[in-house]
């Protein structure tokens, strides 16, 4: 872009103004995504590793729960910060919410940050959910 004049970088967003006096507001990176088919109870599922001096930060996710969810009660989702990619024992719980069978949910435009350091990790009380979590490592604060 040639007609930059400024750019900033702040807790991953970037703002430029341009020479015509516009500005320009945007993450400074995309999210990826981790998928995993959590089809056994209360079994740990890995995420998102931590990388040396960066922080995750969760922008969406995406989940499906089967048939295989009981007809009766909501199968429960947890996401959660641990210590290593199968620890049960949750240091920081980063997102948790209940869903019926054959239900989808996918909340965008989070912005949860996870620990530097932290392994995110997932369990579900019934199976099977499909999910998926959106995000990006930015530089730890």
């Amino acid at each position: 872009m040639s007609d930059l004049l400024a750019s900033i970088e702040h807790n991953g967003n970037v703002a430029k103004v341009t020479s015509s006096g516009e500005l320009v507001v945007a993450p400074l990176k995309y999210s990826e995504s981790s998928y995993q088919s959590l089809a056994v109870d209360d079994q740990v599922y890995n995420f998102y590793t931590p990388r040396t001096e960066k922080q995750f930060i969760i922008t969406g996710i995406l989940a499906f729960a089967t048939k295989d969810v009981n007809d009766t009660t909501s199968t429960v989702i947890e996401i959660y910060e641990a210590d290593s990619p199968s620890s049960a024992t949750v240091s920081k719980v980063l997102l948790t919410f209940g869903m019926g069978k054959l239900t989808v949910i996918s909340p965008t435009n989070l912005n949860i940050l996870a620990n530097s350091g932290a392994w995110i990790n997932a369990r579900v009380d019934d199976n099977t959910v499909n999910l998926n979590i959106l995000g990006y490592y930015i530089r730890s604060l």
